[in-house]
């Protein structure tokens, strides 16, 4: 067809009377009234039946203080006052009712003509009166008047419960015999930052519990900022990245260097306003933090459909109570007794996949550029904020600075210690009774509690301290030790508090999902970090106590085959496994 046909066809079907609107812009809307209904009839009554349309509408006019008296009742109960019932249209109705027998209104006249005595009428102006109310007492939430148009201005960042229908492979000896357990896990959690001027997703942090503490949450802001010359390498088969596929701490800004993040959105969890996470994001990381109101997650919009990239093939939970019973991604009863096919690793090479592949897709909306492709394109035409190198050493660094105060036992001798989470941790710099009652200054790693450096408040040096020798053996979480402590402070499940004990319990319970996730999250130290040990199987009880941050690269155990996408619909494999 020519382009001058073209021409014609759309002027002869877009052409008309320059006063009037565009054509086909108009139209009629089924079951929906242009104008108000007027009811010319009177009210129905037992004597003279003249049909119910418009009649509640006219009820409301005709019965005195009627409409007043429930626009009322609609607005006391929705201050949610202790005297005011919970808002429900039975209860509406029933206030309804009452006022009319209240004031003695006929009882040979409408409602009472109708079979339901107009409780359908009833809970409909109970629902528009109710929707009318919320929208004008709703305060309009609007995000700052910020240009987002400047990538690595605005972060958003939040995280989800990803139900986890996935596999932990333990393999240690007993007896001089090599035993593999496919354990079961429960739910863990994914936190994921996006950039709001590229859409572009930072790498994706795993923290294999289901809430995350203040601390966790630091280190996923480190993690996202982190500069990497490479994407992780993928141990799971059938997995690869496309190409332009990658994170934005991967396209090329130099090492050591950190972009300046002016704000970073989040939600109002108690995690996010954590004295640790907010000292951390305005006095470290120098930007403003933005903490958007309950129930509005459209606040942080580009996050939310971050998950929703996931969505499509990794299982998220739809709220905080748990997924719904009738859901086609959730497992049947009988496959719920037998460990899943799906490794840990596995999933999490899956989440890495799906994120970085989105980031290198091109997009509509981004003029067929992908999300990286944006990044680039402004870092080499835009000038970009950096932090200096000093202040962005300081950032990325796992320590951070603690003031504890030194006490000396007595019968010790000249040894003082200092107290951290119910540890007595002693060193040489310590050996001084004269530092009692004095404070120093702790560079903690709460990834490893085992030893850590301490100054005085004047700056000097006073060297390493150090846990007992008992729990020299493996390295231990905050987060690990609280929970240490409250198992042992229930006599029934730790006896004492030691690193045996405790390894003991979870080898006991490793059955229990949620007890499985824990030891998942002790030895599997570096899930988040694959450059330093990715596999998350593990051959040995103890690691050695001075090369602890290199995980063992060994395979998983003849008992189990590699894993393979045709596996997802079989398990006679499991058939002979305990």
């Amino acid at each position: 067809m020519a382009p001058s046909t073209v021409s014609k066809l759309l002027e002869r079907c877009l052409g008309g009377d320059s006063s009037n609107g565009p054509a086909l812009s108009n139209g009629l809307i089924p079951h929906k009234r242009s104008k108000p209904y007027k009811r010319l009839r009177p009210l129905p009554s037992q004597s003279q039946n003249s049909g119910h349309a418009g009649a509640f509408k006219q009820l409301l006019e005709e019965c005195p203080g009627l409409k007043q008296y429930l626009n009322d009742f609609l607005s006391k109960a929705l201050k949610k006052t202790r005297a005011q019932p919970n808002l429900k249209p039975r209860v509406f109705y029933e206030a309804f009712m009452g006022y009319l027998q209240t004031n003695q209104w006929p009882s040979y006249k409408y409602p009472y003509t109708t079979a339901d005595l107009a409780e359908e009428s009833c809970r409909r102006f109970f629902k528009e009166s109710l929707s009318q109310l919320n929208q004008s007492n709703q305060a309009r939430h609007s995000r700052p008047s910020l240009i987002h148009n400047t990538v690595f201005r605005d972060i958003e960042i939040d995280e989800h419960t990803v139900d986890s229908s996935s596999s932990f492979y333990l393999e240690y000896d007993i007896e001089a015999e090599s035993v593999t357990y496919p354990l079961r896990l429960s739910r863990f959690t994914l936190i994921l930052a996006r950039d709001v001027a590229s859409s572009a997703i930072f790498s994706p942090y795993i923290v294999l519990d289901g809430h995350i503490n203040q601390e966790e949450f630091r280190q996923a802001i480190q993690h996202f900022l982190k500069p990497t010359n490479e994407l992780p390498s993928l141990a799971t088969p059938g997995l690869r990245y496309i190409e332009g596929a990658g994170f934005p701490t991967t396209i090329g800004y130099e090492q050591d260097a950190i972009p300046m993040i002016q704000y970073v959105h989040l939600d109002n969890a108690m995690v996010h306003l954590a004295n640790l996470s907010s000292h951390f994001i305005r006095k470290e990381l120098g930007a403003t933090l933005h903490a958007s109101r309950p129930g509005l997650p459209l606040a942080r919009q580009m996050v939310e459909s971050a998950f929703g990239v996931l969505e499509v093939d990794i299982h998220t939970l739809p709220n905080t109570v748990g997924t719904d019973v009738l859901d086609i991604r959730r497992e049947t009863g009988n496959k719920l007794k037998h460990p899943p096919v799906v490794s840990l690793q596995a999933l999490i090479d899956t989440i890495r996949f799906l994120v970085a592949n989105y980031n290198g897709t091109p997009q509509a909306r981004l003029h067929a550029a992908s999300p990286l492709d944006v990044m680039r394109y402004q870092l080499d035409h835009k000038p970009i904020i950096a932090l200096p190198q000093e202040r962005a050493s300081l950032i990325l660094r796992q320590t951070r600075p603690v003031k504890l105060p030194v006490k000396h036992q007595e019968g010790s001798g000249p040894m003082c210690y200092v107290n951290y989470h119910y540890q007595k941790m002693k060193g040489p710099g310590l050996r001084n009774p004269a530092l009692k009652g004095s404070y120093v200054t702790a560079m903690v790693n709460d990834r490893d509690l085992r030893k850590f450096e301490i100054f005085t408040p004047e700056g000097k040096n006073l060297g390493w301290v150090q846990s007992p020798a008992a729990w020299q053996q493996l390295p231990y979480s905050r987060s690990m030790l609280s929970q240490l402590n409250r198992l042992a402070r229930d006599g029934r499940k730790l006896k004492k508090v030691s690193l045996f004990n405790y390894l003991e319990y979870l080898l006991e319970n490793r059955k229990v999902p949620k007890v499985a996730l824990s030891l998942s999250k002790w030895l599997s130290y570096h899930v988040n970090e694959p450059e330093k040990g990715q596999n998350l199987n593990f051959l040995d009880e103890t690691f050695p106590a001075e090369d602890i941050n290199q995980s063992t690269d060994s395979d998983v155990s003849e008992h189990f085959p590699e894993w393979s996408p045709k596996m997802r619909n079989t398990r006679s494999w499991l058939d002979d496994i305990d």
